[in-house]
């Protein structure tokens, strides 16, 4: 395999599909923070919706906005630390989810499906952590380029 193409090659398949979640989920982190943020400025939010609830989808937006381009720069870049900081944020993510689903959401209509949600959030964790302790996913990661 050319040097060049080892160097900037693409994660393995495992690790690719991980990042990929990790990608879809920063990006709704953002598209929060923007549509709050674009609601807010119409005043179509403020009606239905505490100011305090407004603060947390905000913050919470853009905090899982940072922790996903950080991972998501830290598979590009091969940081060695990475699929650790992706299995650590994976397990934070799923409390802050459920978290969320539970005490901050005050609506019945999503609360029905908790049982598929759940298989769902522990399916992916099984998987980020399986998948990111596959030889190749860990061979990529301990490259240096």
């Amino acid at each position: 395999m050319p040097e060049e193409q080892k160097k900037w090659g693409f994660p393995p398949f495992h690790a690719t599909l991980v990042s990929i979640v990790v990608l879809l989920q920063t990006i709704q982190a953002g598209l929060k923070v923007y549509q709050t943020n674009l609601f807010r400025s119409q005043e179509i939010i403020e009606n239905y919706i505490s100011p305090a609830i407004i603060r947390y989808l905000i913050i919470s937006g853009i905090f899982w906005t940072v922790i996903g381009l950080i991972l998501l720069t830290g598979v590009i870049l091969r940081w060695k630390i990475t699929p650790r900081m992706i299995e650590i944020s994976a397990l934070l993510y799923s409390a802050y989810f459920w978290i969320d689903f539970w005490i901050i959401r005050q609506t019945e209509i999503y609360r029905g499906n908790w049982p598929f949600l759940l298989v769902i959030n522990i399916v992916l964790i099984f998987y980020t952590f399986w998948g990111l302790s596959r030889p190749k996913s860990q061979l990529y990661f301990r490259q240096n380029h």
